[in-house]
């Protein structure tokens, strides 16, 4: 047992002489090194990643202008749009929003103005289905974007150029779209006014409310101005419905949805004497009633200048 014991103890007296040895023998190759060596696992040895390459894992959005025809700079955002050397979609900032209700807000407060988007592209980036260039594509899907979000789509004319620049180790390049606002052109002008005199609206009616959205709200600053213009000219609106339920029904539906219209414009400065407000029902359909996106388009106000 007394053996046991010694033989144990000399064990304990050479391992930490071992130790006391290993750690000189670290502190000299390390020289002042600060890092603590002894929770380092083997996951935690690969060395990390520059602040460069991490960068590059996350695209960088540069700030957006957005000029007038002179090159004076309306608005300045700190993100812009983004495209990709993969094909003519568009990555949008958290700030999205902010950039279309800005447009937004100025073209109805500018009625001769209209918002001209010029998408980027290099010269191998052409679509094989359409021929068209990816720039063309990239200020198309923008404009699509901000007609969805109640821009008039008369108000967006589209452009591209050919870039000589180049993306980054990701494939992005931060000053792919150009946004500039500018005098209507002459020739868009009576396609302007045929869009406001033959309009279709597709609001979110229910039993307890009626909240329009920014395409109603658009609609009536341009109707304002286009009323300025023809004072002569009267306003009609016809709501229509699908097939679902009775004629009763539908014409009473389709007249509720044209007489909140008439209100709305009312309550909103277009004189009451010359709207007129009258139901369709479910005549007239502009799609098939047997499936619910044809219904949906069926439900709907169309509202006519003569």
């Amino acid at each position: 047992m007394l053996n046991f014991v010694k033989s144990f103890l000399m064990f304990l007296l050479f391992a930490a002489i071992a130790l006391t040895l290993h750690q000189k023998v670290s502190n000299k190759i390390c020289g002042e090194c600060a890092t603590d060596h002894s929770g380092l696992s083997e996951h935690s040895k690969q060395p990390p990643k520059s602040t460069s390459e991490y960068n590059n894992e996350h695209p960088s959005f540069k700030n957006l202008q957005v000029n007038d025809s002179d090159g004076k700079a309306l608005f300045s955002f700190s993100e812009g749009f983004l495209i990709h050397n993969k094909n003519a979609a568009i990555k949008y900032p958290d700030s999205a929003s902010l950039i279309h209700k800005s447009i937004f807000d100025y073209l109805n407060s500018n009625q001769k103005q209209e918002l001209l988007i010029t998408g980027s592209y290099l010269a191998h980036e052409i679509d094989s289905n359409s021929n068209e260039n990816w720039g063309q594509l990239r200020a198309l899907e923008l404009k699509n974007t901000l007609v969805n979000y109640g821009i008039s789509t008369d108000r967006i004319s589209t452009d591209s150029k050919l870039g000589t620049y180049r993306y980054n180790s990701k494939g992005y390049y931060a000053s792919g779209v150009d946004l500039n606002l500018q005098d209507i052109p002459i020739e868009n002008l009576e396609k302007i006014d045929f869009g406001v005199a033959n309009k279709i609206i597709y609001s979110k009616f229910s039993s307890k409310s009626f909240i329009p959205d920014n395409t109603l709200t658009g609609y009536v600053s341009e109707l304002k101005n286009h009323l300025f213009k023809y004072p002569k000219k009267r306003v009609y609106i016809k709501g229509y419905t699908d097939n679902i339920g009775t004629n009763e029904t539908n014409h009473w539906f389709g007249m509720q949805r044209a007489e909140t219209i008439r209100q709305y414009l009312i309550e909103n400065g277009i004189p009451k004497r010359i709207i007129y407000a009258k139901s369709k029902g479910a005549k007239n359909p502009v799609a098939t009633n047997s499936t619910f996106a044809g219904r949906a388009k069926n439900r709907r106000i169309e509202i006519t200048l003569k």
